[in-house]
């Protein structure tokens, strides 16, 4: 049904806010204090791929992005760090391919898109 017929039909049409789905993580960098921040898990979920650990073996991670509004943070971006969810499982900033672990999600420099690999499962 299109959205020109769901409003022909009288049918109430509800929009998802991303922040119905948001989470609240604590971050830790460095020996600085944990923080909580809210953040949205992006792309639809966890992925895997093939990385050669530092021992030169093949081996499969699951990468997580996720899209943090600026101000969560603080003054600085983070360029290491740990994310770990309320069920315990412990995710670390990474680099993906080229790009940095943490890099701007929107044009107007409010949103960052934070790059993680599962580091503990639960």
């Amino acid at each position: 049904m299109t959205l020109r017929e769901l409003i022909a039909a009288d049918t109430q049409v509800v929009l998802m806010n991303p922040q119905d789905f948001a989470e609240v993580l604590t971050f830790k960098q460095g020996g600085m204090l944990p923080t909580q921040i809210t953040a949205v898990m992006s792309g639809g979920g966890p992925t895997e791929t093939e990385v050669v650990d530092a021992e030169g073996f093949l081996t499969k991670v699951q990468h997580v992005d996720w899209q943090v509004r600026r101000d969560e943070f603080g003054e600085e971006i983070p360029k290491h760090g740990t994310l770990q969810r309320s069920d315990g499982s412990l995710y670390e900033l990474c680099p993906v391919g080229n790009l940095p672990a943490v890099e701007w999600f929107d044009d107007f420099g409010s949103q960052l898109l934070v790059h993680t690999k599962l580091v503990r499962d639960v």
